[in-house]
C-alpha cells in the first residue's frame, strides 16, 4: 500500500476510535487472509454469545507453545469475536494457536456472569485442544482484560469451571481496567451479589501465573494508575509481572496494533506480546 494510503487509513481508523465507533472493520479490511486455519462457532455452553473460534497456524506447532485466549473489550456491553479476525491471524502467522472468544454482557449478564463466560471457554480450550492445559495465556483489551485479569487471579473461577487455574501460563492484560471506582451503571453491572471481590486488585492470592500489563500513557478512557497499582500489588505478593508503557498512543490503538496490518499505533507492542509468549514457552520446555 502506498504510503498515503497507509497514512489515510491510519487517520481513519483513529478518528474511529476517537469517535466512540469501533473501526474494527476497516482494520479487518487490511488484515491478510493467509496464515491459519480458523474453527468457527465452538460452544462452550448452551446460551447464545458462549462460542469461540480457534485460530490454528498452517505449519505444526511446538507442543510447549501457549494457547492464546483473547477476550475483546467494549465496557462489558457490545462487541463480538466476529470482529476480531485481526486478533487471530496476528498470533496464529505467528504459529500460535489462537482462540478468540464471545462472551454475554450487560444487561444479559451481570458480575460475575462474564466472568463465568470466561472460565467456561477456558475449560473448553483445555479440554478441545490437546496438550493446551497448563499452556494457555488469556489476553483481553480494555473490559476483556478485566476478565482475563479476573481468570489469572481468582482461582474460584477456573476452579469450578474444571480445569482449575493451573491450566494457565500467562496473563496479558492491555489498557485494562483492574483498580476503579465504580459510577452510574458501571456499579450495578459489577456489583457483587455474594460480596466476593468484584475487582482483579483486591483478588490478588499471590499465585497468579507470570503477566504482562501494556499500558498506553494517552489513554483517556482508563487511567494508567489502575495498570500501576495492579502492578505494584502484584509484586508486593512475590507474582512476576511486567509493564510496557507506548507514548503517543490511546486506549482504542493499543487493541489494534496487536494485529500485523498497524504497528504504527504503538510500534513493537506485537513483538513485546510474542517475545512475552516466547519466555513462557522457555518455561514450559524446562518444566519437570
Amino acid at each position: 500500500m502506498a504510503r498515503r494510503g497507509v497514512l489515510f487509513l491510519i487517520v481513519a481508523i483513529a478518528a474511529l476510535f476517537t469517535s466512540g465507533c469501533s473501526g474494527l472493520s476497516l482494520l479487518d479490511a487490511v488484515t491478510a487472509d493467509g496464515g491459519y486455519t480458523v474453527e468457527p462457532d465452538l460452544a462452550y455452553g448452551a446460551l447464545p454469545r458462549q462460542d469461540v473460534d480457534i485460530y490454528r497456524p498452517l505449519v505444526p506447532v511446538d507442543p510447549n507453545r501457549p494457547v492464546l485466549v483473547f477476550f475483546y473489550g467494549g465496557s462489558w456491553t457490545w462487541g463480538d469475536r466476529a470482529s476480531y479476525r485481526f486478533i487471530g491471524q496476528s498470533f496464529a502467522s505467528a504459529g500460535y494457536v489462537t482462540v478468540v472468544a464471545d462472551y454475554r454482557h450487560y444487561p444479559e449478564a451481570r458480575f460475575p456472569g462474564f466472568i463465568e463466560d470466561g472460565a467456561a471457554a477456558v475449560a473448553l480450550v483445555a479440554r478441545h485442544i490437546p496438550g493446551s492445559a497448563g499452556h494457555i495465556v488469556v489476553i483481553g483489551h480494555s473490559s476483556g482484560a478485566y476478565i482475563a485479569a479476573m481468570l489469572a487471579c481468582d482461582r474460584r473461577y477456573l476452579d469450578a469451571a474444571g480445569p482449575g487455574r493451573q491450566v494457565l501460563a500467562g496473563f496479558i492484560g492491555v489498557a485494562g481496567p483492574y483498580d476503579f471506582e465504580m459510577q452510574g451503571p458501571i456499579a450495578e453491572l459489577l456489583a457483587s451479589p455474594d460480596g466476593r471481590p468484584n475487582m482483579p486488585i483486591t483478588s490478588i492470592d499471590g499465585h497468579e501465573p507470570p503477566a504482562l500489563l501494556v499500558v498506553a500513557d494517552d489513554d483517556t478512557l482508563v487511567p494508567t494508575g489502575n495498570t500501576d497499582r495492579f502492578a505494584a500489588r502484584l509484586k508486593m505478593r512475590g507474582d512476576r509481572v511486567q509493564i510496557r508503557r507506548f507514548e503517543g498512543t490511546s486506549h482504542g490503538r493499543l487493541v489494534a496494533s496487536l494485529g500485523t496490518a498497524l504497528p504504527e499505533f504503538a510500534p513493537t507492542e506485537r513483538a513485546d506480546v510474542l517475545a512475552f509468549l516466547q519466555a513462557q514457552q522457555v518455561q514450559l520446555a524446562a518444566a519437570p
